[in-house]
């Protein structure tokens, strides 16, 4: 993709901007070591487009992702990862970040690691 093109996937109201996948956060829940939040560029889980406050542990169950292991550890697929791991991101504010962003997103989706979501138990 190019860069041009990619600039307007961000763009207010956009689908891509709370649709598709911008970070990654890390959460706790109860003996899943590696869950995680797939959150949109409004740091909020994806498909939600309010302003108002969300609280994450209310969508860990619905939305929440399992990792075998480490997904920090992935190659090839994120674009920046926090000092500690617990933020993983897909792409950046600058447009060039999201020139190969379905790429990586693929990378990521077609692991052969069993990407769980995280069902009520």
């Amino acid at each position: 993709m190019e860069t041009e093109r990619s600039a307007k996937l961000t763009r207010s109201g956009h689908f891509f901007r709370f649709w598709m996948p911008y970070l990654f956060q890390k959460i706790e829940v109860d003996g899943v070591k590696w869950a995680f939040l797939p959150l949109n560029r409004n740091y909020k889980p994806l498909g939600v487009v309010t302003r108002e406050h969300v609280d994450y542990r209310e969508f860990a169950q619905s939305h929440g992702v399992k990792f075998p292991r480490d997904p920090a550890k992935l190659i090839a697929v994120w674009n920046t990862i926090s000092d500690d791991g617990t933020q993983l991101w897909l792409y950046e504010d600058n447009p060039r970040s999201r020139v190969d962003y379905f790429q990586r997103l693929d990378r990521l989706m077609s692991l052969s690691l069993p990407v769980l979501y995280l069902k009520a138990r």
